[in-house]
């Protein structure tokens, strides 16, 4: 991954739905799963999935504009787990849902389309990891309890400052 300017294209950088797929979809209201279509329509394209118990509410989950993302998946269009745009009838673009984790949108990732997938999916979210680099920056030095040399008296190696540290005070 690096930062590059100049890829902001959305669409043109996204998976599609197959035209079996695109059709069992389109008949899925925003906000909606298949629970929300004809069974005639569901039952085929779920095919063993229909007989399993509980709701399954990630399969044919289309989203609406109103409502929170659920977790960003290292692939957009799997069948158990579909996340497919509100507004039309596609899976998120890549730039889309790298938006979801919060990373900028001169943020790139290389590689093929599945592969840019993946690495949104496999991500920490920027804002998260930001957040925990603060609370990690914010512990003084000294105050190494959970780094405690006793943990590492195995190493012989390891540093020691004379209250036990790991680290030493600045």
């Amino acid at each position: 991954m690096k930062a590059n300017v100049e890829d902001h294209s959305d669409k043109t950088r996204c998976s599609f739905y197959s035209e079996n797929k695109h059709k069992v979809i389109s008949q899925v209201p925003p906000g909606g799963c298949w629970s929300d279509i004809p069974e005639e329509i569901a039952k085929p394209y779920m095919k063993r999935c229909w007989l399993l118990s509980g709701t399954k509410p990630g399969i044919l989950r289309r989203f609406r504009l109103d409502e929170p993302s659920y977790a960003v998946m290292t692939s957009p269009s799997s069948k158990y787990c579909d996340r497919c745009h509100p507004l039309e009838i596609r899976p998120f673009s890549i730039r889309e849902n790298a938006r979801l984790p919060t990373f900028p949108d001169e943020w790139e990732f290389v590689g093929n389309v599945s592969s840019k997938y993946r690495q949104v999916g496999n991500a920490v979210p920027v804002s998260l990891a930001k957040d925990i680099g603060k609370q990690i920056a914010s512990f003084p030095l000294y105050s190494c309890y959970w780094l405690h040399a006793s943990y590492f008296s195995s190493n012989p190696a390891c540093g020691k400052s004379s209250n036990g540290c790991l680290l030493s005070a600045p």
